[in-house]
């Protein structure tokens, strides 16, 4: 089975005043879309949320994920206390559970935990899809981060699809 992961789309990155998520409009537009088709065919969507001592200190606003997701009724929630997912045990848990065997990673920080549970995905032998246009960061060159995190996952042979080749996907699974 398969599964949409949605990586660290909190409030505390999402509403900072004097820098923002590269393009996190158009982000959010399109994790919205993949959310939508995985409810439509009853895929499992993991929503993780980075917790952490500082900004995102669990039980405070900037923990919460972002307003503007489609949150459904039967989505998952997972804490994490580090950067690559496969390292927490609820996670891990939730993934057997479901039989869940490929995962499509979405979310921020594409040079964080993005690509460190994309790693984390291969070093368990798991199926594993980036969303090459749905991560993001808030680097000054961020445009370049995207391309060089793409880059680096393709050379360890994982699967990039863009938002519209998941959707495809998913349909003919």
């Amino acid at each position: 089975m398969n599964a949409l992961i949605v990586v660290d789309m909190q409030k505390g990155i999402f509403n900072k005043k004097h820098i923002k998520v590269y393009e996190d409009e158009i982000l959010i537009s399109r994790i919205n879309h993949m959310i939508d088709k995985c409810h439509l065919l009853k895929i499992p969507v993991i929503f993780l949320r980075y917790t952490g001592d500082y900004v995102l200190m669990p039980g405070t606003e900037n923990w919460d994920l972002i307003n503007e997701l489609h949150l459904g009724e039967t989505d998952v929630i997972i804490d994490k206390y580090c950067s690559d997912a496969f390292e927490a045990e609820a996670f891990i848990k939730t993934l057997n559970a479901l039989d869940i065997r490929h995962v499509y990673v979405s979310g921020v920080f594409s040079h964080g935990c993005v690509q460190a549970t994309v790693m984390g995905a291969v070093h368990k032998q798991y199926d594993v899809s980036l969303i090459e246009d749905a991560h993001s960061n808030l680097a000054p060159q961020a445009n370049r981060i995207i391309a060089s995190v793409n880059s680096r996952m393709k050379q360890l042979g994982v699967s990039l699809l863009s938002t519209s080749d998941f959707i495809e996907h998913v349909k003919s699974v």
